[in-house]
């Protein structure tokens, strides 16, 4: 047998020891619990949610992002998992494929983590995409610097470390097929991904690039996030983690999302100039929370292969508007796609907006107001000229089908990055789908004054008589 030696005291089958501790958090045991249960205790009562089944967490230096990672580990106190998944993205390897961390374990300050080798076992059979490798993890800090805080909040559990090298979209479904495998059987498995935001913007910039990539975590949609990454529109370094395993809760059923924490590096630094974004989010079962009948489910409303051919409705209708022909005739299988729906398409060309148009109402089929739109959006969009066929082989589409409007009676009913906004005065209307806010991180009154000024209203319209209403929007891209 080949044993690989690391360092004197670090063997591949033994315990992996710490390559950041000293710099990215205290080399100090003392030192080290006493600055996580710090953070832990500066994060306020946080709504409770149910019971986590995976978050998204940062993993830069504690002094820069370590309050914003306390955010969600704090729900993990008074709570028991026998496993936690970790997934992280690799800065100084390359290779292809995700490496998991099989045999042994791994040590901090605060002491050893075992690895549940079962668990790391069972992922590596899944993909020829997924492998057991260890000289990945030699050097990496961004699943070693989210031990510290699982060791503070939990009092036994195993560690299953997967590292993801090229963030290629068949690795990234790939580990999303055996993550959602091991979710299916076991309810005692928590996912984590360790990811930043974008690199180095000024703030004001950075918090547009950071809330589109918040957008897809909002509506665990780890599909729209690959095709973000695609257009290099999403900017994060721990991207295609995150996307596994929004796509893995996604295929589980899981409904339930909160977006606990965002910040910057400026917050620690001062400087504004140049910042790195973090964000800390919860992924959790809808159904064992309170009431929220009000807020459509997900897994309610379409499910991937209602998506896909919706998708490709869409795509097949521009293609002939473009080409000058019929279009094609569909057969649609009864049930929500041959009721009355009202729907957005959106067309985008490396991450830029290439024309957008929609149906409030239900007026005809989901699949019919899909094409419609889809076309119009081509072909009909007065802020630009009708879609080429050279650019047909280039465009992103992005679906957003729309519940019905509801009057709200007080501003304290919206919720930005939910809801969407319909606001009508004196003949003249104007909408804005709910990822519109989150975009450009607009507060709940400056969402209110873009809508009236999409509808030619003063600013202050919502404020004097106007009529208000809301809608929540499913959104799905390809």
């Amino acid at each position: 047998m080949c044993v690989l030696v690391l360092s004197s005291t670090c063997l591949f089958g033994q315990a992996r020891q710490p390559v950041v501790a000293g710099t990215f958090y205290p080399g100090n045991a003392k030192q080290l619990e006493s600055q996580v249960d710090s953070l832990l205790e500066l994060v306020p009562d946080i709504l409770s949610t149910g019971r986590p089944v995976a978050l998204v967490s940062p993993h830069a230096g504690y002094i820069y992002s370590g309050e914003t990672a306390a955010y969600g580990y704090s729900l993990l106190r008074g709570l028991s998992y026998s496993t936690v998944i970790l997934i992280g993205p690799s800065h100084r390897i390359a290779f292809d494929g995700c490496a998991v961390y099989d045999k042994g374990s791994w040590r901090t300050p605060l002491g050893q983590v075992e690895i549940d080798s079962k668990v790391a076992s069972r992922l590596c059979t899944d993909s020829d995409k997924i492998f057991a490798g260890r000289s990945e993890h030699r050097q990496e800090h961004s699943l070693e610097v989210q031990l510290p805080f699982l060791q503070r909040v939990l009092a036994d559990f195993k560690i299953v470390p997967v590292e993801m090298g090229n963030q290629s979209e068949e690795n990234i479904k790939a580990l999303a097929d055996a993550l959602s495998g091991i979710l299916k059987d076991r309810d005692d498995v928590l996912l984590v991904a360790s990811t930043d935001l974008s690199h180095y913007y000024p703030r004001s910039q950075a918090k547009k690039l950071d809330s589109y990539c918040i957008s897809f975590i909002n509506a665990i949609d780890g599909y729209g996030l690959v095709s973000g990454l695609r257009s290099q529109k999403a900017q994060m370094c721990g991207g295609g983690p995150t996307a596994s395993l929004l796509m893995a809760c996604e295929k589980n059923g899981v409904t339930g999302v909160e977006v606990l924490k965002y910040d910057d590096s400026g917050t620690s630094s001062g400087d504004v100039t140049a910042v790195v974004g973090y964000v800390s989010a919860v992924l959790y079962k809808e159904e064992e929370v309170g009431d929220k009948k009000s807020e459509p489910r997900k897994d309610e409303y379409l499910n991937r292969k209602q998506q896909e051919t919706l998708l490709s409705i869409a795509r097949e209708s521009i293609r002939a508007a473009v080409e000058h022909l019929a279009v094609p005739e569909r057969d649609v299988p009864e049930g929500i796609l041959t009721e009355s729906g009202a729907a957005f398409v959106t067309i985008t060309i490396g991450g830029n907006l290439r024309g957008c148009i929609g149906y409030t109402e239900a007026i005809m089929p989901l699949s019919e107001c899909v094409s419609e739109c889809a076309i119009s959006a081509a072909m009909r969009d007065p802020r630009f000229r009708p879609l080429t066929t050279d650019e047909f082989r280039h465009i992103d589409i992005e679906i957003s089908v729309l519940t019905p409007l509801v009057d709200i009676e007080s501003i304290d009913e919206i919720e930005v990055g939910r809801d969407g906004l319909m606001i009508s005065k004196m003949g003249r209307r104007g909408l804005l789908l709910p990822q519109v806010a989150t975009d450009y991180n607009w507060d709940r009154e400056t969402f209110l004054i873009n809508t009236c000024r999409k509808a030619g209203l003063p600013d202050d319209a919502w404020e004097t008589g106007a009529r208000i209403q809301k809608f929540t929007a499913f959104v799905f891209h390809e």
